[in-house]
This record gives C-alpha cells, sequence and structure tokens, in this order.
C-alpha cells in the first residue's frame, strides 16, 4: 500500500477522533443541555424502525412502554458507536505509525481502548500512540459509566412529575382536562403555579 493512503488515512483517523471527543466532552463533561447529532440520529433512527412495529398496537399504555425503550437504547447505542469509532480512529492512526496490515492496526487499536494489551506493536511512534489509545478508551468508559447514575437520577424524578401531573391532565396528559379538573374543584387559583414549573 503506497505511503499517501496510509497518510490519509491517519489524517481521517484522526479527524474520527476529534469529532468523538467532542461528542463525548459536550454529552458527558459539560454540564447543561447539548445538542448531539449522534444521538439525535440514533434516536430518530430507532422510532422510524419501532414506529411501523406500533402500527397495530391500539392503546396508549403499549405504545408508551415501546417508545420509551428508543431514548435510553440510543443513548446505549451512542456508547458503542463511540468506543467503535475509537478503535476504527486510533486504527487508521496506528497503520500508518506501525507499518503493518490494516487489520494488524486495528487489533492493536482494539487492544488498546480496552487496555487489554494482547495485541502491540514495537515501534516508539506505535507504541506513543497505544498508549493515548488506552487512555483515551479508560477515560470514556469511565465517563459513561459515571453518567449512568445521574442520567437514572435525572430520569427518575422526570418519572415523579409526570405521574404527578397524571392526577392534574389524566393519562395522557390533555391541556384541556388541566383546566376542566382545576374548574371543577374550584382550584383556578393554582394554575399558575403549574404552569411556571414548566411541566404543563
Amino acid at each position: 500500500m503506497s505511503e499517501w493512503v496510509r497518510v490519509l488515512a491517519f489524517a481521517a483517523g484522526l479527524a474520527l477522533i476529534v469529532v468523538v471527543a467532542a461528542s463525548v466532552f459536550f454529552n458527558l463533561v459539560v454540564p447543561r443541555a447539548t445538542s448531539s447529532f449522534l444521538l439525535r440520529s440514533l434516536s430518530w433512527s430507532l422510532a422510524r424502525i419501532i414506529q411501523p412495529l406500533l402500527s397495530g398496537t391500539r392503546t396508549y399504555e403499549a405504545k408508551d412502554r415501546a417508545m420509551s425503550v428508543v431514548g435510553p437504547l440510543a443513548l446505549v447505542l451512542t456508547f458503542v458507536v463511540w468506543l467503535a469509532a475509537l478503535v476504527v480512529g486510533f486504527g487508521l492512526m496506528g497503520w500508518w505509525t506501525g507499518g503493518g496490515p490494516l487489520s494488524h492496526a486495528f487489533s492493536v487499536a482494539g487492544s488498546s481502548v480496552f487496555t487489554l494489551g494482547f495485541a502491540t506493536n514495537r515501534q516508539g511512534t506505535s507504541q506513543v500512540l497505544e498508549f493515548v489509545a488506552a487512555g483515551a478508551g479508560l477515560l470514556v468508559i469511565a465517563l459513561e459509566i459515571a453518567y449512568l447514575p445521574t442520567l437514572y437520577l435525572a430520569f427518575s424524578s422526570r418519572e415523579t412529575q409526570v405521574t404527578l401531573l397524571g392526577t392534574r391532565a389524566g393519562v395522557p396528559a390533555w391541556g384541556p382536562e388541566i383546566l376542566a379538573r382545576h374548574h371543577w374543584f374550584g382550584l383556578d387559583g393554582g394554575l399558575p403555579a403549574l404552569f411556571r414549573t414548566g411541566w404543563a
């Protein structure tokens, strides 16, 4: 394989690593709501796959149970895609620095990202890249593990609010139902506070 092809592969791998690093940083580190193109794409694709399967489902509860899987599944797939992209990116970079076949470069990259250590190259430049890959893989996996409890707490808090809203707006929640129930029980004065919470 010509040298310039390996150099182009190195550049493509470096670009992929930068994209993954930015996605991980803005989704798992930045403490505010951010938008991930990868997560949106996976969620959209999963929703498009599952919607035809729900066409025969008649009850709201059954559809809600099925659609509730889409978000968490998209998040888990995002974690998997991040790690797979790291393996591909470092594999493409190691193809040039290691000088061996592409399959061996991917083997070394996978061994490094998942800190297995069963495959390595003896060249100094390649070994530096292996240390970087191992550090990046360990950091991403640690961030993913640390993020799951935070996500679960946020989801539990949301479900509590949704359950409380169901007593005021019915299931599924419906705007006119909120107005009707508050009027029937003489609780119209509580509507401004409810709307200020953002749940209605």
